[in-house]
């Protein structure tokens, strides 16, 4: 069987400029150069997470075939969410939620099957849904210094979770 690698998405946006400044500058996204002028991706030329393109490019009339199926701004439609870790969540939740036109859903701890990962959900411009927590690792040391023993740590991270995976996710350097 042929492998299949993925490479990323393609988020159509109402303005590339002022969302490449939210995914660049709050969500810490790193442009790569492209040759394509009516887009904006993020990541390496080995792997692009996220590209940005307008919707007047992606719906122009053309009879090219990669335009045979016309994109659309979709807003809200909640059929996908974009996820991002980080190690400073409370400096990233005053960032969004300092943001003009920014729609933020829930910021706090344990909305998911009481899971304690701390979280901030939210619409972008384009009402794209994203979720930004704090990376499993800050979780395992935020609960460790709360008092939590190895084994309710490993517990509270769920089925399967053992007590030497919280260790091993301790011992690595945070990034």
């Amino acid at each position: 069987m042929a492998k299949i690698k993925f490479m990323g998405m393609l988020l159509i946006v109402s303005d590339l400029q002022k969302s490449k400044a939210l995914y660049q500058n709050i969500l810490g996204q790193t442009e790569m150069t492209m040759d394509t002028p009516d887009m904006v991706s993020f990541g390496t030329h080995e792997f692009t997470p996220i590209s940005l393109s307008p919707a007047e490019w992606v719906q122009s009339e053309s009879d090219e075939p990669w335009f045979s199926a016309k994109m659309r701004l979709a807003p809200k439609t909640n059929n996908f969410q974009l996820y991002f870790e980080t190690n400073d969540i409370e400096t990233v939740a005053e960032k969004i939620q300092a943001t003009e036109g920014i729609e933020v859903l829930y910021f706090g701890e344990g909305f998911i099957n009481r899971f304690p990962q701390r979280a901030i959900r939210f619409y972008d411009y384009d009402g794209h849904l994203i979720e930004v927590a704090e990376s499993l690792q800050v979780l395992a040391r935020r609960l460790l210094a709360q008092g939590m023993s190895m084994e309710e740590i490993a517990e509270s991270f769920g089925v399967g979770d053992t007590v030497e995976m919280i260790q091993e996710l301790l011992t690595l350097e945070q990034q």
